[in-house]
């Protein structure tokens, strides 16, 4: 009798266990393509719409354009003169802004790069909504709410520039404050270590992690 108790709460333990493992699977699931899902490659673009008296002006027409596409997103400033633009894919863009008694105001050539959240303030002059001030030079833009140091890689700089064994992650050490931890020598194309073996502003090379579209490559 003392024998068949044993067996049998063995046998519970063993079925809970079964019974256990693919609720934890699951559950490691959801939390890894949670985690994986977070990684976002659109942008947006923000600001605050305001006169020559640093006041609000709420409810002024925002339009949002992309410069190589011509999709359009429009909206308009909230009661603070605040406006935002997001899911904004990677690109140049500009900004045109009409509110009622003030010139419009356009501004083109806003590069905006994966993941940048960049701000552009709009100072409206009083004056016909016909008239309009165009701004075309690139102007410096500014997330405040990223304090993080990126660097952007150019298609054509992937394409133009040499790279040890046809990788192109060696061409992360033209990021500032990168450097490589590897061994000088060739470099496998296919190699999951040499090319990823770099040094961030001093770090150690375990504690960089490279994403491919939002999941970990290397």
């Amino acid at each position: 009798m003392y024998l068949q108790r044993i067996l049998e709460s063995r046998r519970c333990r063993r079925l809970g266990s079964a019974l256990l493992s693919p609720v934890l699977f699951v559950a490691m699931s959801a939390t890894f393509f949670h985690i994986a899902g977070a990684q976002e490659f659109r942008g947006s673009i923000a600001g605050a719409v305001v006169d020559a008296q640093n006041a609000p002006i709420p409810d002024a027409t925002v339009i949002v354009r992309n410069l190589d596409t011509g999709a359009v997103f429009r909206t308009k400033a909230n009661g603070r003169g605040d406006y935002t633009a997001p899911s904004l894919a990677p690109g140049r863009y500009g900004v045109r802004v009409e509110a009622p008694s003030f010139k419009s105001f356009e501004q083109n050539g806003i590069i905006l790069q994966a993941g940048e959240n960049p701000h552009v303030n709009v100072a409206l002059q009083v004056g016909d909504v016909s008239q309009e001030i165009v701004v075309t030079a690139d102007a410096a833009i500014v997330d405040p709410s990223n304090a993080t140091i990126s660097q952007v890689i150019t298609t054509r700089e992937v394409e133009d520039l040499p790279q040890n064994g046809r990788t192109p992650v060696v061409l992360a050490q033209l990021g500032v404050g990168v450097s490589s931890t590897n061994r000088p020598g060739t470099t496998r194309p296919f190699d999951n270590a040499g090319a990823a073996a770099i040094s961030i502003a001093g770090t150690q090379d375990e504690s960089t992690e490279i994403l491919l579209d939002g999941f970990t490559r290397y």
